[in-house]
C-alpha cells in the first residue's frame, strides 16, 4: 500500500494474466503458438532468423521491456557513441526505446524499451512490439554500415 491509501495499478499476478493475454493474442495474429512468460516472467519472441528479443514483466507487474541485442560495438567507436547520442536525443531514432551497451554482454548494443502496463492492449501491445522490430532492424543496419564502412563522415549521415 502506498501513502494516503493509493494502490499500486498492476501486481504481478495480474501483470503475468494481463501480459500472457496479449502475447496469446498476438501469437494467433502471427501464427506463433505457446506465447507466454515462463516463471521468472520472459517470455523470448522470435520473428524468422533475422529478429530476436526478449519480452519481460517486471517484479511489480507493472511495466513490460523488450530486450534485444541488435550488434556488436563497432571498432569506430567514436562514430557510434556519436550517433548513440543523437538517436537517444528525445528518441529521435529508436522509436522510443534506448540503444545502450550491456555491460554482462561484453561489446553487445542493445535495444530496449519499456512499457506501462496500464496502458496496453492487445492492438496496442502489437503495434509497440512492430515498433520494436523495426527499431531493431534499423540499428542492426546502421552497425552493420559502420563496420563495413569504417567511414565515421558517413555513418553519421545514414538516415
Amino acid at each position: 500500500m502506498l501513502p494516503n491509501g493509493l494502490k499500486m495499478a498492476m501486481d504481478w499476478e495480474s501483470g503475468v494474466a494481463k501480459l500472457n493475454g496479449m502475447l496469446s493474442a498476438m501469437g494467433r495474429e502471427l501464427d506463433l503458438s505457446d506465447l507466454k512468460l515462463d516463471e521468472k516472467g520472459n517470455c523470448p519472441l522470435s520473428f524468422g532468423d533475422a529478429f530476436m528479443l526478449r519480452c519481460s514483466l517486471d517484479s511489480t507487474g507493472e511495466h513490460v521491456t523488450f530486450y534485444a541485442c541488435v550488434g556488436s560495438l563497432p571498432a569506430e567507436a567514436e562514430a557510434f557513441w556519436e550517433r548513440l547520442l543523437v538517436a537517444n536525443y528525445f528518441w529521435k531514432e529508436s522509436a522510443g526505446s534506448r540503444v545502450g551497451l550491456d555491460p554482462e554482454a561484453g561489446n553487445s548494443v542493445t535495444l530496449t524499451q519499456s512499457i506501462p502496463m496500464e496502458f496496453l492492449d492487445d492492438e496496442l501491445f502489437y503495434k509497440h512490439v512492430e515498433r520494436f522490430v523495426n527499431a531493431m532492424d534499423y540499428w542492426e543496419k546502421r552497425l552493420a554500415a559502420l563496420q563495413e564502412t569504417k567511414d565515421r563522415a558517413a555513418f553519421l549521415k545514414l538516415p
